[in-house]
């Protein structure tokens, strides 16, 4: 675990280091590569106070990682986010079939990552749009099929 972490009293510790392994293990296959992306939603629950420990510790537990996230919705009691690798999210946005399905719903696919996970972020205020599934790595002909457009 990472040193800044040092100060925790031994709960602490090893509330942040279940925390920490629960996070790895949920976002392995983008760690690994497998997915270009991974969304939880984290709140808190009795014994599993995933939201405060997320807030405050998220950071520094993935700094230095090959994981980048954006917050797509936040409440008081939730939050959603989108766990990344930049480079494998970067190449699903500019495969040439999720380009096309994109530009349809407006992302500016062709201003790079950034105005795109802009786009998601502004789309996820109302409801989880169905497009994610192209960026979490679900094939393209399932996500049309999810939204009735095959």
């Amino acid at each position: 675990m990472h040193n800044s972490l040092s100060h925790l009293d031994e709960e602490q510790h090893k509330a942040v280091s279940a925390f920490s392994e629960w996070l790895v293990s949920s976002l392995s296959p983008t760690i690994c590569g497998n997915k270009p992306s991974t969304v939880l939603t984290m709140t808190d629950i009795r014994f599993q106070p995933l939201l405060a420990l997320w807030r405050t510790y998220g950071k520094l537990i993935l700094a230095g990682s090959v994981i980048q996230f954006t917050t797509l919705h936040t409440s008081k009691d939730r939050e959603t986010v989108l766990f990344y690798r930049p480079a494998i999210l970067e190449q699903c946005l500019i495969y040439n079939l999720h380009k096309k399905f994109l530009l349809q719903f407006g992302y500016p696919v062709n201003s790079g990552l950034g105005p795109c996970l802009d786009l998601l972020q502004a789309r996820f205020q109302q409801c989880c749009p169905h497009e994610v599934g192209v960026l979490l790595g679900i094939p393209l002909k399932d996500v049309l099929g999810f939204m009735g457009l095959e």
